[in-house]
């Protein structure tokens, strides 16, 4: 009997269990729930709404008209009678109109590339009084999508409060391959997203890593004494000399292993076509004749030019080999290809018995620039608005510069304690009197703005708004409906 009674629980147990699991896998698990939680997550409300932008509540956007959807997502699988206490952040205050514009904006960062608008071939990463902010930055905002009377755009952008030095002329690299990534290994293929490494007929090693052999380490080689063999390591992507002057390109080469009888095969070459699968498609010009090397009394000695400089019967030594001649390059996008094609046979008819090694680093083009510089250059912010059909800086407020933030030790401030700062901040910077008004723009947590109003009264500025409060709402589950109902505000 006894027995029989311990069986029967436990079945009775495994049941329940087996039903709690059942209603587990399908979310349909019923609880009596009582809850006190502090809501924080403005960021789930719908991004269109007030509250999500200014991160609190109002008498115009009460909670009770948001936090019920917010609450069935979380506990959507309550019993009757189930009861949720919400704390959340209120204000008994809705902004004005523009306040709520300046609200919740991304900041629109002006890049190198935005700068060339004012400055053309020179190039700079700031403004200055001559090429002001004003001028320009609304040539920038027109490119961004449709505006509407009264809308704001938050600017960041670098100023020097002095016109810029010129520096003319200094050269500056486009394209730099040292072939050292990580994915170099000794006598390893160049395997880099940056080229294009196949041969394209006969057998034997593409062009590889080699670690050791000369002062710069690693390099790459190419050694074939395969007859007919045509090796390409080719850029994966065009290198950009549309704009600028100057041009040159260089790498370090040196060949070895040569004989009395073995012709020079080795060639660099460009393209404006190269289709990614086969160089042979494309149409080359081959540059090699434009590399030379400046040896000591100033003379100049090509690559393949052997009276000079003999290649060696072993490793090769490496010099570095420059072009001098700008129209090679300019105004194009071009592949750079380098070639080891090794002949079949000599003019004569006979089989080559050897074959050279060629060395290659230091790949490399660049351009003669002038650049723009300024010691006072600083980061700053400036409100942009849209009106009467274009874009103006808006004077009549003030953003918090890079510099406020330095002087509070703060990177960002909050709603919650925005007020602790901001009124000594706009005694410093703009004074004021009795009456005085202005709209103060700064950065939340999330590099969002907010916007809040302030008044000059009794010799000091103020918040134009009631302080942020605590407010507690209680909620009630009906289980019918589905969904959680307001019932009451508690505080």
């Amino acid at each position: 009997m006894k027995k029989g009674i311990q069986l029967l629980i436990i079945f009775i147990a495994f049941i329940d269990f087996i039903s709690c699991k059942q209603e587990e896998a399908t979310g349909e698990l019923i609880r009596e729930l009582k809850l006190e939680l502090d809501f924080s997550e403005y960021s789930s409300l719908p991004v269109n709404s007030v509250p999500y932008a200014n991160k609190y509540f109002s008498p115009q956007h009460e909670a009770k008209n948001f936090l019920p959807a917010w609450l069935i997502k979380k506990y959507f699988s309550a019993k009757d009678g189930s009861v949720a206490v919400i704390n959340y952040d209120y204000i008994e205050y809705d902004k004005p109109i523009d306040l709520i514009s300046l609200s919740g904006n991304e900041v629109y960062k002006i890049s190198n590339e935005d700068y060339k608008y004012a400055w053309n071939d020179i190039v700079a990463d700031f403004y200055t009084p001559s090429k002001s902010p004003q001028e320009y930055v609304p040539q920038l905002l027109n490119q961004l999508s449709r505006a509407e009377e009264g809308d704001y755009r938050v600017v960041e952008f670098n100023y020097s409060p002095i016109e810029a030095t010129i520096l003319n002329d200094q050269q500056t690299s486009i394209f730099v391959e040292n072939f050292s990534g990580p994915n170099a290994r000794d006598w390893g293929l160049v395997n880099s997203p940056v080229w294009f490494n196949k041969i394209m007929e006969g057998g034997g090693r593409g062009l590889s890593h080699l670690f050791n052999k000369v002062s710069s380490t690693p390099n790459i080689f190419s050694y074939n004494r395969t007859a007919g063999i045509d090796s390409w390591l080719v850029t994966s992507s065009p290198i950009d000399m549309i704009e600028g002057k100057g041009f040159e390109m260089a790498l370090d080469f040196g060949w070895g292993y040569s004989q009395a009888d073995r012709m020079f095969n080795f060639h660099v070459l460009v393209s404006e076509n190269f289709d990614g699968v086969d160089p042979r498609n494309a149409q080359w010009t081959d540059i090699t004749d434009d590399f030379t090397f400046t040896l000591n009394d100033n003379s100049k000695v090509g690559m393949k030019e052997t009276e000079k400089i003999k290649p060696s019967n072993g490793y090769p030594g490496i010099r570095t080999y420059k072009t001098s001649n700008p129209a090679l390059f300019k105004g194009k996008k071009l592949y750079i290809a380098l070639r080891d094609k090794l002949l079949p046979v000599k003019k004569d008819g006979t089989s080559y018995g050897s074959a050279p090694m060629y060395f290659v680093d230091n790949v490399k083009v660049t351009k003669l620039v002038d650049y723009a510089i300024s010691e006072e250059s600083e980061k700053r912010y400036s409100v942009f608005k849209y009106l009467n059909g274009r874009w103006i800086e808006s004077n009549e407020l003030y953003i918090l510069q890079p510099s406020d933030y330095s002087e509070i030790g703060q990177s960002f401030l909050s709603i919650s304690n925005s007020n602790l700062f901001i009124p000594e901040i706009l005694k410093n910077r703009t004074g004021g009197k009795e009456g005085d008004k202005k709209i103060v723009v700064y950065f939340t947590e999330d590099n969002k703005t907010n916007a809040e109003d302030y008044i000059f009264s009794d010799g000091a500025w103020m918040a134009n708004s009631p302080d942020v409060i605590t407010k507690s709402d209680r909620y009630l589950f009906d289980s019918e409906e589905i969904k959680w109902q307001f019932e009451s505000q508690i505080k």
